[in-house]
């Protein structure tokens, strides 16, 4: 696992460093780092909404779908090329890339935008919308599928 250092991430405020807590728990399917950033009500949308990717609306059903997917990766390497900081929010602009137990060349770029807010004393992340490559997103769904025995749509 590794996220890059870039000039983006150079000199994080409070609420980024929440996130880059949260990428770096993703990037090494540390669910207990995941478990700690997010709110119990935490909800992770993905977009395009035409992928048919369902919305988790909560922790536990967000580390259980998690459980299921990132165990598929390994060497997964994180780069963020632009951060935009507001109270309340961080949107990223980054680039992934993984090794993959499907054989499936795993290079991703994506917009995140996440919503952070003080609960119980520190700062958490309530919601992330993320905004993938529709095109790449797709094929890498239907590669899992076909993986787990249910044919590629």
């Amino acid at each position: 696992m590794s996220v890059e250092p870039t000039p983006a991430i150079a000199n994080p405020s409070a609420q980024l460093q929440v996130v880059l807590k949260w990428v770096g728990g993703m990037a090494k399917a540390d669910f207990a780092t995941l478990e700690s950033v997010i709110s119990d009500d935490f909800i992770q949308e993905a977009y395009p909404v035409n992928l048919g990717i369902p919305t988790l609306t909560s922790k536990s059903a967000f580390i259980d779908h998690l459980k299921q997917i990132l165990p598929v990766f390994s060497n997964f390497k994180a780069k963020i090329n632009e951060v935009i900081d507001a109270p309340g929010k961080v949107v990223i602009h980054a680039n992934a890339t993984a090794d993959t137990s499907i054989n499936f060349d795993y290079v991703a770029e994506y917009i995140m935008i996440f919503t952070v807010a003080e609960q119980g004393g520190k700062l958490v992340l309530t919601k992330v919308k993320e905004f993938t490559d529709s095109k790449f997103t797709a094929g890498f769904i239907g590669a899992l599928q076909k993986a787990a025995g249910g044919g590629a749509q």
